[in-house]
């Protein structure tokens, strides 16, 4: 809270005020076939992970369900004239190019972050509070680069700073894939702060560019685009790298709990067994539960869910060199200032007929001079 109240009245005296001279009326069919279309996505994704399955009736329907609405929902942006998004944004290379890198770089880091929490407190058996000031570090990291991306844009330009940062990002990916149980602590903080330190000095010109690709009065569409797409990355990064997690810890962990099952005696259903092996936290209680029989299952459980975490990690891997190929060909090396015209739309329309103009005049002077 003292954070919040802080930065609302930082905004209020230092951020300066802009304004869309037409702001157009509110696009309520846009917003009401989004929110169905992502739902419809992300509950196919985590649920084809709990049951390491993508032929359930139930599973497919939702991942087709969610494209088709979300095929309508760009359909209708691209034709409505006042869009909730934007896409004419996104003919401007500037804004294209960003909006792809912090997409791919907040899914890549979304899951992993999270999945950490269960490594603190499942594997390494720490306590919720100490997890949480584990997180401490990373926002360190984030207080101590954000500032400094500007000067570092403004010595080495934007492209330069963004590949360093991504790398950076990728080489803790690197590292996760190496993580292990007893890993040293100081080493695992240390690289939890490079994350985070990394995707700060990333964000910085990622932002300039999408902000000044657009005219200060669309300043406001541009920086919801950018939010929403953080946002939509963000889950779905959280449900493809769970359910990636999942797949590969429901492989490893099933042959020992049914294993372990069978030896206990415990008559447990089907539903119950898979249940079980859906999380560590859910085998774990199911340990807990067999009391001393239980004991035999700790053990797996901490090394499938290892294993997972390292294919997670891999993926997050080819996702950062994905954002990293992606900023070394398209990302300006400079950053422009704001475009003068009423959207990137027009900025390209105009720049077609300056064109054609062009060619026309081209084309007259060569009859007269014929």
């Amino acid at each position: 809270m003292p954070f919040v109240v802080l930065g609302l009245a930082l905004v209020r005296f230092l951020i300066p005020e802009s304004r869309d001279p037409d702001p157009g009326r509110p696009d309520i069919l846009g917003v009401l076939l989004s929110i169905p279309g992502l739902v419809l996505l992300i509950y196919g994704i985590i649920t084809a992970g709990e049951r390491a399955s993508l032929t359930d009736v139930d599973v497919l329907g939702a991942l087709l369900g969610g494209l088709l609405v979300l095929g309508l929902f760009l359909w209708h942006e691209s034709r409505t004239p006042s869009p909730s998004l934007d896409v004419r944004f996104f003919r401007d290379p500037r804004f294209s190019v960003s909006v792809a890198t912090i997409m791919v770089l907040f899914f890549s880091m979304s899951g992993i972050i999270f999945f950490l929490s269960f490594y603190w407190q499942s594997v390494r058996e720490f306590s919720p509070f100490v997890a949480g000031l584990l997180v401490l570090p990373a926002a360190a990291g984030q207080m101590i680069m954000a500032p400094l991306s500007p000067t570092l844009v403004r010595w080495a330009g934007p492209r330069v700073v963004a590949a360093v940062g991504v790398l950076g990002v990728c080489a803790t990916f690197v590292f996760f894939t190496r993580l292990a149980e007893d890993t040293p602590l100081p080493l695992v903080i240390a690289f939890f702060f490079l994350q985070a330190a990394s995707m700060a000095v990333v964000l910085t010109p990622a932002t300039n560019a999408i902000m000044s690709s657009v005219p200060p009065g669309k300043a406001g569409a541009a920086s919801a685009v950018q939010n929403t797409v953080r946002q939509v990355a963000t889950a779905m990064g959280v449900a493809v790298l769970g359910a990636v997690l999942s797949f590969r810890y429901r492989n490893a962990i099933t042959p020992v709990l049914e294993e372990t099952v069978d030896k206990s005696g415990a008559d447990m259903g089907e539903g119950e067994l898979n249940s079980a092996g859906e999380s560590i936290e859910a085998t774990l209680a199911l340990a807990r539960a067999l009391g001393e029989e239980g004991t035999a299952l700790v053990a797996p459980a901490k090394e499938a869910f290892m294993s997972g975490l390292h294919t997670a990690a891999t993926v997050s891997l080819c996702f950062g060199v994905l954002g990293l190929i992606v900023i070394l060909i398209w990302m300006p090396r400079e950053i422009d200032g704001h475009r003068s015209v009423d959207g990137p739309g027009e900025a390209v329309e105009q720049e077609e007929k300056d064109t054609s103009k062009k060619r026309r005049d081209t084309g007259r002077g060569d009859e007269r001079h014929s």
